[in-house]
């Protein structure tokens, strides 16, 4: 988490995962993206990370982009 003039940037690196297969979500001050995906045989892979927000940040100004 790196803070701008504008807010604060996090910037992760989900080699493999593709847009639809990320969630992103907010709930009580923290952040959490978590992808999903299939394995060819047939598993499961998953990632979740979360980050609380910095005490002056704006819980309704999260943006998200891929």
């Amino acid at each position: 988490m790196k803070e701008h003039d504008a807010g604060y940037v996090v910037t992760m690196r989900l080699p493999d995962f593709r847009k639809e297969q990320l969630r992103v979500g907010l709930r009580d001050g923290h952040v959490t993206v978590r992808a999903t995906r299939r394995t060819p045989g047939g598993g499961r892979e998953t990632f979740a990370r979360t980050f609380r927000l910095p005490a002056d940040a704006d819980p309704d100004g999260l943006e998200a982009s891929f």
